[in-house]
């Protein structure tokens, strides 16, 4: 994905106050992308590095606006070459490592609009304010890969970060996300997963589990099946009602 269509949706964003609309806004980014690009674009819309923290100030990226011409040179900057350059920028050190710092960040900036340059000021020194909190962005990568929110809110909390979650549910839906729970288990551990959506039934259920845990390489038995209590009757010729499945799941190895 190019930089200038992210940066471009970022402005959308920013101009409305409506949390749907956000959402709405960045499910639709998100549906544009697939593999490392996905993870890279929900890593840069939340303001982080997949290398963290890479030793830049604010000198360094003030010399490159100042030395960089108005207009763009090249070819547009796309997510895997920033993501490359960050990359180099973290494994700089040593002497001299301030002017390699700028020659790359001043070589990104000669490729880059204006509105391109802002964004990736305010990306690389952590200042990123796009206008909508990491709990958007779950719910719009939710919306993009036709998830339950509650799913991946779920694996958010699992995952080393949100960028993973984001590749995982578009590539892979629910049983890419159940693997960042399985991983968690220690033989002998407990598990207790639910769905309460009579669209996911209990077979599918289980078949989402078995795929987690498959993908996983994680062996876990089922203890037991439970389902919504009698105040919530699950009536014979009406699917609906059978809502809430429940599995308690245990490790074996």
């Amino acid at each position: 994905m190019r930089l200038a269509a992210l940066v471009a949706q970022v402005a959308r964003v920013r101009a409305t106050s409506k949390k749907t609309e956000k959402a709405a806004l960045l499910a639709e980014l998100l549906r544009q992308t697939s593999g490392r690009d996905t993870e890279l674009l929900a890593l840069f819309l939340t303001g982080t590095l997949r290398q963290g923290r890479i030793g830049l100030g604010w000198r360094g990226i003030e010399s490159a606006f100042k030395t960089t011409d108005a207009m763009p040179a090249g070819e547009p900057l796309t997510l895997a070459e920033l993501d490359a350059a960050f990359e180099a920028l973290a494994g700089i050190s040593g002497v001299g490592s301030n002017e390699k710092r700028r020659e790359i960040v001043g070589a990104l900036f000669a490729r880059a609009s204006e509105e391109e340059r802002r964004f990736l000021a305010e990306l690389l020194m952590g200042e990123l304010r796009q206008g909508a909190l990491e709990g958007v962005l779950l719910e719009a990568i939710a919306q993009a890969a036709g998830l339950p929110s509650d799913k991946v809110r779920d694996a958010a909390m699992f995952a080393e970060n949100i960028g993973v979650v984001a590749k995982a549910a578009l590539l892979e839906g629910a049983s890419g996300l159940g693997r960042f729970s399985m991983r968690l288990l220690r033989p002998g551990g407990f598990l207790i997963t639910c769905s309460c959506s009579y669209n996911v039934n209990e077979e599918m259920f289980e078949t989402i589990l078995h795929e987690a845990s498959a993908d996983s390489h994680t062996l876990v038995s089922i203890v037991e099946k439970r389902m919504q209590g009698r105040d919530h009757p699950v009536l014979i010729g009406v699917p609906e009602t059978y809502y809430l499945k429940c599995f308690i799941l245990r490790r074996l190895e």
